[in-house]
C-alpha cells in the first residue's frame, strides 16, 4: 500500500512540474522562433468550415453569424444535417439562403443520425477545401480563428491537423465557471505543455480544429465506430506519420455542461475514447515515435493513478471509520495548493484577456481542488468498466448535451460570455461554502508555513501533529521538485535553441 501511496502522491506532482515549465517554454517559443510560410507568393488556399449538428436549431445561426465575421476570405461553409428530429433542417437551409451572397454554402442531409464522425465523413466528401476547419454547432469562433491555423500548415508540410483552443462561454453557475478553471489552468496548460515538450497533443479539441484534407484521405477518415472522433483521428494521424499542432491563437467559445450528470456523461465519454485509443494504438508504445511513446505512456500512467487512487482512498475511508483517527497529510496538502496556485495564475495570465476572466472566478480555486479529482476519478473509473463490458459499443451523439439545455431564450446564444446573476438565497449559499473552503486552504497554508518558520506553541505543536507535519517530508518533495523543474529549465533552453538554430537553417 505504501508504494501505491507515493505513486498516488508523486505521479500528480510530477507530471504538473513538467506541463508548467512546459508550458512557460512555449510561449517563449511561440514569441522567439519564427514560422515559416512555404505558401508564400501563392494564392490563397480554400477553406471549408464544416459544421455538423443535431437536433441544433437553436444554436446554428450563432455560429454561422460568427462564420460570417472570419477576416480570412476565401471560404465555403458545409452544414450538415445528421437526423436532427427538430427544425435544424429547415434552420440550415434559412441560413443558406441568408448568407449564400457571402460565400458558398452546401447543405448536407443524412436522414439517419450515424453519429459526428460519420457526418464529417459525409461533409468532407462535399467539400472542395484544401483545408477543413470543423466547428461544433453551439460554438462561436473567432474572427481570426483561420490564419494561425493556416501559418502552421504552411510551416510544416506534415502538418495534418492544427488544433484550436476552446474557451468557456456560459458562466450561469458555479460548474461552468469551475470548468472555465479547467480550461484555462488545466487542458490548456496540459496541452501547451505537450505541445513544446514532445512536439505533440494527445488529442484535438474536436469542437474547433482544422484538418489537411490530403492527411485525413491518408489517415482514412473518420472513424466512425470510434465513441470520440476527435481523440482517435489525432492518433490515426500520428499512425500515418502526420503531425497535430496545437494553436492557442485560434480560439472558439464553447457551451459546456452545467449540470453534474451531463459532465460526467461528457467526461465519460473522453475517458472511454482515450481507453480506446490506447488499445488501437496499443503497439506504438514500442514502435511509435519517442513522443508519441511518451504520450501514451503518460495516458497509462494517468489511468494507473486513477484506480490506484481509487484503492487509496476507499482504505483511508475504512481507516479513519474503523479507528477513528482523521489521517492527514498537511505537507501533501499544501504541496497541491501550491502547484494548483502556481498552475492557475500562469493560466490566468496567458488567458485573461482572451478568455474573459475575472479575478473573482479565481474564488472558486479551493473547489476546483476538490471537484477536479473527483469528477475525473469518477468517470475514469466508470468509463474503464464500461470499456471491459461493452467494447463494442459504437459512438453516436445526442445534441445538445451541454450548457444549451439551460438557456431559455435563443437570443441568449448571440452573447459571447453567457453570465447570469443569481438569486440571493443562491448566492448566499455559494458564498458560506467559499468562505469555509477558503479558511480550511488558509489554515493549511498557515500551519504549513509556521512550521516552516520553525514557530512553536502548544496550540501550534497540536496543529502540526494534526497535519502530520515532518521537515525531512519537506525536504524530499523540496529536492523532488528542485530536481525536476532544474531538469526542464535545462531541457527548455536547449530545445528553444534547437528551435531557432533549425529556423534559421530553414531560412
Amino acid at each position: 500500500m505504501n508504494t501505491i501511496s507515493t505513486f498516488v502522491i508523486l505521479y500528480p506532482v510530477i507530471v504538473s512540474i513538467v506541463w508548467i515549465v512546459g508550458s512557460i517554454f512555449y510561449s517563449i517559443q511561440m514569441r522567439t522562433v519564427p514560422l515559416r510560410n512555404l505558401h508564400a507568393g501563392q494564392p490563397d488556399d480554400l477553406v471549408s468550415v464544416l459544421i455538423p449538428g443535431h437536433n441544433e436549431q437553436d444554436t446554428l445561426a450563432s455560429v454561422v453569424e460568427s462564420v460570417s465575421h472570419i477576416t480570412y476570405s476565401n471560404i465555403e461553409l458545409v452544414l450538415i444535417n445528421d437526423g436532427s428530429q427538430d427544425n435544424t433542417l429547415k434552420v440550415m437551409h434559412e441560413l443558406a439562403n441568408q448568407y449564400q451572397s457571402q460565400f458558398p454554402v452546401k447543405v448536407v442531409n443524412i436522414e439517419v443520425n450515424r453519429g459526428k464522425a460519420n457526418a464529417l465523413n459525409v461533409g468532407a466528401q462535399e467539400a472542395a477545401g484544401t483545408f477543413l476547419l470543423c466547428l461544433d454547432a453551439d460554438c462561436y469562433v473567432d474572427a481570426n480563428v483561420i490564419q494561425p491555423m493556416l501559418a502552421q500548415f504552411y510551416n510544416n508540410a506534415k502538418v495534418g491537423a492544427v488544433a484550436g483552443k476552446p474557451i468557456v462561454r456560459n458562466r450561469t453557475s458555479i460548474l461552468g465557471r469551475l470548468e472555465l478553471l479547467e480550461y484555462v489552468g488545466v487542458i490548456d496548460i496540459i496541452k501547451r505543455g505537450q505541445a513544446f515538450v514532445t512536439g505533440h497533443i494527445t488529442t484535438v479539441s474536436g469542437v474547433v480544429v482544422a484538418y489537411r484534407k490530403a492527411a485525413l484521405e491518408d489517415a482514412g477518415w473518420w472513424n466512425i465506430d470510434a465513441i470520440t472522433e476527435d481523440i482517435d483521428i489525432t492518433w490515426r494521424l500520428y499512425h500515418h506519420g502526420w503531425q497535430v499542432i496545437y494553436c492557442p491563437r485560434a480560439v472558439a467559445w464553447i457551451l459546456v455542461p452545467e449540470r453534474i450528470p451531463d459532465l460526467i456523461n461528457q467526461r465519460r465519454r473522453w475517458a472511454r475514447g482515450g481507453f480506446e485509443v490506447l488499445f488501437r494504438n496499443r503497439e506504438m508504445l514500442v514502435t511509435g515515435r519517442l513522443s508519441e511513446q511518451w504520450l501514451l505512456l503518460d495516458m497509462v500512467l494517468s489511468d494507473l493513478w486513477a484506480i490506484s487512487c481509487s484503492f487509496v482512498t476507499l482504505f483511508y475511508l475504512f481507516t479513519v471509520a474503523f479507528t477513528g483517527d482523521l489521517i492527514m497529510d498537511g505537507v501533501i496538502l499544501f504541496l497541491l495548493l501550491f502547484i494548483s496556485l502556481v498552475q492557475f495564475l500562469i493560466g490566468y495570465a496567458d488567458s485573461r484577456k482572451s478568455d474573459f476572466i475575472s479575478w473573482q472566478d479565481l474564488l472558486l480555486l479551493p473547489l476546483y481542488v476538490i471537484f477536479y479529482w473527483f469528477i475525473n476519478l469518477v468517470s475514469c473509473l466508470t468509463s474503464l468498466g464500461s470499456f471491459f463490458l461493452d467494447p463494442r459499443h459504437v459512438g453516436s451523439w445526442r445534441s445538445p448535451d451541454r450548457g444549451a439545455l439551460m438557456m431559455k431564450k435563443a437570443s441568449e446564444y448571440s452573447r459571447l460570455i453567457i453570465r447570469k446573476r443569481a438569486p440571493i438565497l443562491t448566492m448566499l449559499r455559494r458564498a458560506i461554502i467559499l468562505i469555509a473552503l477558503w479558511l480550511i486552504t488558509g489554515y493549511v497554508i498557515y500551519i504549513n508555513v509556521c512550521f516552516l518558520l520553525n514557530a512553536y506553541s502548544d496550540t501550534l505543536v497540536a496543529d502540526y501533529l494534526l497535519l502530520n507535519l515532518s521537515l525531512r517530508a519537506y525536504q524530499i518533495f523540496a529536492l523532488l521538485v528542485v530536481v525536476i523543474a532544474t531538469l526542464m529549465i535545462i531541457f527548455g533552453w536547449l530545445r528553444i535553441h534547437h528551435l531557432k538554430r533549425r529556423a534559421n537553417q530553414d531560412d
